[in-house]
């Protein structure tokens, strides 16, 4: 699953800007010579839009806009744990859309690293579990 939204409309001369959710399979940037491990990554990018084209600039600096988090670093690619993820900042890409235009680039990272993937998906699997369907009512919750 991969997550790709735009966080705004028209900022000014048709520059916007974009959240990404995607898995990286690690090793070297030849590039920038950096090495990257493996993860779930929340990527944010100001991008051109005219007509049907989409640009944006290749440096993942940060000073410009263009900046990549690691939310979670796994072994191997697991689509359930890059779907929580998903749900996760899609849930909250409103703060962070706001945190982006304020330029509060730090926030946006401790909010991002604070996230605790397994405590999510945790408490995922007991709210499945404590939900039954019955045919006659539509939700009884188990106490």
């Amino acid at each position: 699953m991969r997550l790709k939204q735009l966080l705004s409309g028209e900022e000014n001369n048709g520059t916007y800007m974009e959240m990404e959710v995607d898995h990286s399979g690690g090793g070297m940037n030849y590039f920038s010579g950096n090495s990257s491990s493996k993860g779930i990554y929340v990527y944010f990018r100001r991008i051109q839009i005219e007509g049907n084209f989409r640009s944006f600039t290749m440096s993942l600096g940060g000073n410009d806009g263009n900046f990549k988090i690691k939310a979670y670093e796994y072994d191997r690619k697991n689509n359930k744990k890059i779907e929580a993820v998903c749900n996760y900042i899609s849930s909250n890409q409103e703060l962070l859309f706001n945190l982006y235009k304020e330029q509060k680039y730090n926030d946006i990272y401790e909010f991002i690293t604070s996230f605790n993937l397994d405590n999510y998906l945790l408490k995922e699997k007991l709210d499945k579990k404590l939900k039954v369907k019955h045919p006659i009512q539509k939700d009884i919750v188990k106490i």
